[in-house]
């Protein structure tokens, strides 16, 4: 192991005058933290005073903010003071240091310093230790890693070719919400639903896992819409029972987000869940089966015109928050029986194909994390 300050340098950005940026493009690229984008920047910046300079050879990090120790692989620009510029020495490949620093982001972020927002600094960086082999095998780990994440990105991209594909189908059956070309019976929420209510509001008390029953919050919708288990707390059976005479979860029902940074984000109950209870940040929805299927109504849900409305709805109380009487007042339409039912096969197909995609994607991971611990430790 090596210190990465004796084989890199370091350059720490600097923010030009706003006079001298623009978005014109004319002069320098200029790249700050809100520019970083899945693995190289996204230019919508530029200025004609560059006071630090990046290369395509250097790695990105941002160093200030919540997007702290994210990393993009560099090019020709002017980096912010948001951003530093981290420069590989003779012999050092670019790529090799900007995988090697990914199991660093976590401990870089955890020991940054700042008194109202964390900032990784100079000295952080340069004590960060890597592994540091011959230039050839640096470049036989890059070519592996780039190799699988590759494949983790075209499975990805799959995944959301398939997403959207569910949402044209839907737009194909049922036209727009907005608009409502096809003259379905509108309606509100509250008509379609035997159930509109939340979480438990007041502070309730933990047990450890198996001594009780899961408390689900907002964390556990992913933004996908998928449901998420890494981080559970669990109530007492008591508690639990009290809860769940107000608020049922059951296989099928809907689960929105209504409270906080993700409000809109929601998923169906699967049948593997069980019993569980819920928090106040997400609301409970029951699909009334005359009327709407689960799958339809969750589709309703994630259309851009309702997660507008709810977008809309959330800011306007005086608490930022999506309550139940709003949610009562979604508006929807109704369209026949047979083409929710149609729609719902439709989906079901997808889904299996979504589930082999996602196997593949989950091994292609496993096997690229597997590498980063056998590369870098």
């Amino acid at each position: 192991m090596a210190r990465l300050g004796e084989n890199a340098s370091f350059i720490m950005g600097q923010a030009p005058a706003s006079s001298a940026c623009n978005t014109d493009g004319i002069g320098t690229p200029f790249v700050k933290a809100g520019q970083f984008g899945e693995s190289f920047p996204i230019i919508d910046e530029w200025t004609t005073n560059p006071l630090k300079i990046a290369k395509e050879s250097d790695v990105l990090i941002c160093v200030v903010g919540a997007t702290s120790g994210k990393l993009n692989r560099g090019i020709d620009c002017a980096i912010g003071r948001s951003v530093a510029a981290i420069r590989p020495h003779e012999n050092v490949i670019r790529d090799y240091i900007y995988y090697g620093l990914h199991p660093w982001i976590q401990r870089l972020r955890s020991g940054s310093q700042g008194s109202a927002i964390g900032v990784i600094t100079k000295d952080m960086l340069e004590a960060v230790k890597l592994p540091f082999p011959n230039v050839e095998r640096q470049q036989r780990i890059v070519q592996t890693l780039s190799l699988i994440e590759g494949t983790i990105k075209k499975r990805t991209d799959e995944l959301q070719k398939l997403d959207y594909l569910i949402k044209a189908r839907f737009v194909e059956l049922f036209g727009d919400i907005k608009t409502n070309e096809h003259g379905w019976k509108k309606c509100t929420f509250k008509d379609v639903s035997t159930k509109i209510t939340d979480g438990e509001h007041g502070t309730v008390p933990r047990v450890e896992e198996g001594e009780g029953y899961l408390y689900f919050m907002a964390r556990n919708i992913t933004k996908d819409g998928e449901i998420d288990l890494s981080e559970t707390s669990f109530v007492p059976q008591e508690i639990h029972e009290k809860i769940y005479k107000r608020c049922n979860p059951e296989k099928d029902d809907l689960l929105l987000v209504c409270v906080g940074a993700t409000i809109g984000k929601c998923t169906l109950v699967p049948e593997t869940m069980g019993e569980f209870s819920m928090a106040r940040s997400v609301a409970l929805i029951k699909p009334n089966k005359e009327m709407v299927t689960s799958n339809f109504l969750i589709n309703v849900l994630r259309s851009e015109s309702i997660q507008n409305n709810i977008d809309h709805c959330s800011h306007a109380a005086a608490q930022a928050g999506l309550y139940t009487n709003m949610i009562n007042s979604l508006e929807t339409f109704v369209p026949p029986m047979d083409l929710q039912i149609e729609f719902d096969s439709f989906c079901e197909q997808v889904d299996k194909s979504k589930s082999v995609v996602q196997k593949s994607l989950d091994e292609a991971q496993l096997l690229f994390d597997s590498l980063m611990q056998i590369y870098f430790g």
